[in-house]
């Protein structure tokens, strides 16, 4: 189910995002929310745009490197007005910086939720399987003779569920795609926007 979730997941998702080394369902809603949550306002803020691709060329990846000094920083601020001391930016940028934790929280909030749900369906599964053989010898008793065939099937009813999760998936995934496709992020209002929807 997890591998079917996976595969559901990173197929119902945009095309333009690449999802190499990601091999499990958490670890691709962890990628999802830290793109859509910390990529998109880092990139905002700082160079104008949503695409950290589309930044590189400014300097992005040598800021997040975490080598990035004053030198690093001065000099990438000539041709930067984000950037710069006297770039006019400040406004800007401290809008991006207040509507960050809106879009985490629009972003996270299903994300989260589907996460959960999901440990919980698997919790109750394993939890019925350790139960299973104890069902199965008080089934040899007549009162119980039904209680091994019941816990199967509330087993395989959770790992059901579990793969029911996946047109949750879907959902936030399609919703999120149809909303940047109606309110493309361009500016912090735009952003802030997007968010709502």
């Amino acid at each position: 189910t997890s591998t079917a979730q996976t595969a559901m997941f990173t197929e119902t998702n945009s095309q333009t995002q690449q999802y190499t080394g990601v091999d499990t369902f958490e670890k691709s809603i962890r990628k999802t929310f830290f793109e859509k949550a910390v990529i998109r306002p880092y990139t905002l803020a700082n160079f104008g745009t949503t695409n950290l691709d589309a930044s590189e060329k400014d300097g992005s990846y040598r800021l997040i490197g975490g080598k990035a000094d004053s030198d690093v920083v001065d000099a990438l601020a000539k041709s930067n007005d984000y950037l710069s001391k006297d770039g006019g930016e400040e406004w800007y940028q401290a809008s991006v910086g207040l509507m960050a934790p809106i879009m985490s929280l629009a972003y996270g909030i299903p994300l989260l939720m589907i996460g959960v749900f999901n440990l919980i369906l698997q919790l109750g599964a394993i939890l019925l399987y350790y139960l299973s053989p104890f069902t199965v010898l008080i089934s040899l008793l007549p009162r119980f003779s039904n209680s091994a065939l019941k816990t199967g099937l509330s087993a395989l009813g959770l790992l059901f569920a579990k793969i029911g999760l996946l047109f949750g998936i879907m959902f936030v995934s399609w919703v999120g795609t149809v909303t940047d496709t109606i309110v493309p992020v361009t500016g912090s209002a735009s952003a802030l926007l997007n968010s709502i929807v």
